[in-house]
């Protein structure tokens, strides 16, 4: 989750997310790096169900791919509605199934049966390449996300489909 406080001294806040819904989180998990690339990146490993920062602290928050993998949905959209300052956007970038039934058709199949295949083949992370269809296909579709994103405190929500559906850029305004 990458945060950008205000505009006065134009810092980034990186939170790790974590609790997850993954199998293999807890190994996955590393501490924030001492140093980054960037002077304005502040990287910071954080609860995303209990964010270490005051209400109202940042003017926008930015998540990819991510929102998906958080063990209690609503109570991460309710956490960075806190965060975020009255007017502020949040952005989310996440998988979302094709609509187009051929399309569909050729994205479950690979989903469910080429990625896990190739995933046994090349990793030691099996278990990754059947929890990522897994969790995809659990997530909500854009329709029901957004009614998440308004019961949790946002308004102006919307939804854009990119790559045939296969992905879905989320937001709304605090």
């Amino acid at each position: 989750m990458l945060f950008h406080a205000s505009a006065e001294n134009n810092e980034f806040v990186c939170a790790t997310q974590i609790p997850t819904k993954s199998p293999n989180a807890a190994a996955a998990v590393k501490p924030a790096p001492t140093s980054c690339k960037s002077p304005r990146t502040v990287p910071v490993a954080a609860d995303a169900l209990a964010l270490p920062f005051p209400a109202a602290r940042f003017d926008g928050a930015l998540v990819g791919f991510g929102v998906r993998n958080l063990a209690d949905l609503d109570s991460g959209l309710r956490e960075a509605a806190r965060v975020l300052k009255p007017g502020a956007r949040l952005v989310i970038l996440e998988f979302a199934t094709p609509r187009f039934a051929p399309l569909r058709a050729i994205y479950l199949f690979y989903f469910r049966r080429i990625l896990p295949a190739i995933g046994r083949l090349v990793s030691k992370h099996r278990e990754a390449y059947t929890y990522l269809p897994e969790s995809v296909l659990a997530f909500p579709e854009p329709e029901a996300l957004s009614e998440r994103l308004r019961a949790t405190g946002f308004s102006r929500v919307g939804f854009e489909r990119l790559t045939g559906g296969i992905c879905a850029v989320h937001y709304g305004t605090r």
